[in-house]
């Protein structure tokens, strides 16, 4: 989580639609729940620290959420659901 943190402390204007777009491929591609439910954390962090940097991808990121809420794992719903949450905001 730490390192996670710091990652996010790094994103700017200028790496912020790549990292999304790597983020989105993760959402896509990951398997296990550690991974999946880490996405959506570091999600949910990216949003808190860099909302400005994230708000015009927000709607991209959403999109690419909506299809794990299908799964069948329940922590991993929850996870998704929460990171939609936070980018409506």
């Amino acid at each position: 989580s730490d390192t996670l943190d710091l990652c996010v402390k790094q994103v700017d204007n200028e790496n912020v639609e790549e990292l999304v777009g790597k983020l989105i491929e993760l959402v896509k591609t990951g398997v296990g729940l550690p991974t999946r439910v880490g996405i959506a954390k570091f999600i949910d962090s990216l949003v808190m620290l860099k909302s400005v940097e994230v708000k015009p991808y927000s709607n991209k990121l959403i999109i690419s959420l909506l299809n794990p809420l299908q799964d069948k794992s329940p922590v991993i719903r929850k996870a998704y659901a929460n990171s939609i949450g936070s980018l409506s905001t």
